[in-house]
C-alpha cells in the first residue's frame, strides 16, 4: 500500500527491471486516507483483491 506518489515511483522502478518470467503484477485498490502519512485502505477489500490476483496468475501457470 502506498500513496499515489510512492506509487508512482515503485510501479517505475519494477517496470524498469528485468524479468525472466515477466514482471510481478500491479494492481492499485483505492485507499480510504490518502497521504504519506496515516495512509489507509480498506484491508478486507484489498485481501479479496489480492486472492483474485493470486488466484488467476496461479490459474494460468
Amino acid at each position: 500500500m502506498a500513496c499515489d506518489k510512492e506509487l508512482a515511483e515503485g510501479v517505475a522502478a519494477v517496470e524498469s527491471l528485468e524479468w525472466e518470467h515477466g514482471a510481478p503484477p500491479i494492481f492499485q485498490i483505492p485507499l480510504t486516507r490518502d497521504g504519506c502519512v496515516d495512509t489507509n485502505v480498506d484491508v478486507a477489500r484489498a485481501i479479496e483483491v489480492v486472492t483474485a490476483v493470486a488466484s488467476a496468475v496461479n490459474a494460468g501457470d
